[in-house]
C-alpha cells in the first residue's frame, strides 16, 4: 500500500509539473513587468515645428500597444489628435505607428536607468527630436 501511495503521488506531482511547464512565455497571459510600461510624456518646442506627446505603452512579447495625445505644429498646420498604436520593442529599441495617422512615426532607444527614451517623430519623412520621460 505504501508502494501504491508512492507511485500516486508521483503521477500527480509530474501531471503538475507538465501543467505548470508546458505555458510557454507567448502563451502565457502572465503580467509583463517590461520598463516600456506606463506613460510617457515629451515636447520638443522647435522654431518651425513643435511637438508635445502624451503617451501610455503597454509592452508584452516585444510587441507595444498604447494610446495617447498628439499636439504638433507642422510647417505652420496645427495637428491635434487622440491616436492608438502599435509598434514593436527589441534590444531596447522601439517602432510605433500611429493608427489612423498617415505619415506619422515613432522611433526611438529606451534609457531604463534614467525612464527615458531618446528618439525622433518621423512626420512625412521629417525627423523632429522627441525625447520621452516616464511618468511617475
Amino acid at each position: 500500500m505504501n508502494q501504491k501511495c508512492s507511485i500516486f503521488l508521483f503521477f500527480i506531482f509530474l501531471s503538475i509539473f507538465f501543467v505548470l511547464t508546458s505555458c510557454g512565455v507567448n502563451d502565457c497571459g502572465c503580467v509583463s513587468f517590461s520598463k516600456l510600461n506606463g506613460r510617457w510624456q515629451g515636447h520638443n518646442p522647435d522654431n518651425e515645428n513643435k511637438v508635445e506627446l502624451m503617451i501610455s505603452l503597454s509592452e508584452k512579447n516585444n510587441n507595444i500597444d498604447g494610446s495617447g495625445n498628439l499636439n504638433l505644429m507642422y510647417k505652420g498646420i496645427r495637428y491635434e489628435n487622440v491616436f492608438v498604436c502599435r509598434g514593436s520593442f527589441v534590444s531596447n529599441k522601439l517602432n510605433l505607428e500611429f493608427i489612423g495617422i498617415d505619415s506619422i512615426f515613432y522611433e526611438g532607444i529606451l534609457l531604463p536607468t534614467n525612464d527615458t527614451i531618446t528618439g525622433y517623430l518621423l512626420v512625412y519623412s521629417t525627423k523632429l527630436s522627441l525625447g520621452l520621460k516616464k511618468l511617475k
